[in-house]
């Protein structure tokens, strides 16, 4: 099962189970998935991938046109991502353009940032 923490990043959390507020660069709060999480956060989220799972893992975020500049950072915390990689998808949208973005380098942290209409951009 994966252990998958999760940090709103400069304000509170607004009301997402999955998610809860905390100080520092710590991840605070830990959410169970499995192999597959999904944030509807409409704050900044810090995602880090703690998980032994042998499979490759799967992360679904907000879509863009609902979360204008709100920023997700999504790190493979375990670092196992060259073999069992992590698949960022947007609910609807892109990302830069793509239908989803790869995680597939041990220890890689990516930044997206929505730009309100339809489209997540790696900052």
């Amino acid at each position: 099962m994966a252990t998958v923490y999760s940090q709103v990043i400069g304000s509170p959390d607004t009301g997402n189970s999955d998610v809860s507020a905390g100080a520092g660069g710590t991840p605070s709060a830990l959410v169970t998935s499995g192999a597959s999480n999904t944030v509807s956060a409409t704050t900044n989220t810090f995602i880090g991938w703690n998980s032994a799972t042998t499979s490759a893992k799967a992360q679904t975020i907000p879509s863009a046109a609902t979360t204008k500049d709100q920023i997700i950072t999504v790190k493979d915390v375990y670092g196992t991502a060259a073999t069992y990689n992590i698949t960022v998808t947007p609910v609807s949208g892109t990302i830069d353009g793509q239908a989803d973005f790869v995680i597939s380098s041990n220890k890689a942290a990516y930044t997206f940032q929505a730009d309100g209409t339809s489209n997540w951009m790696v900052v």
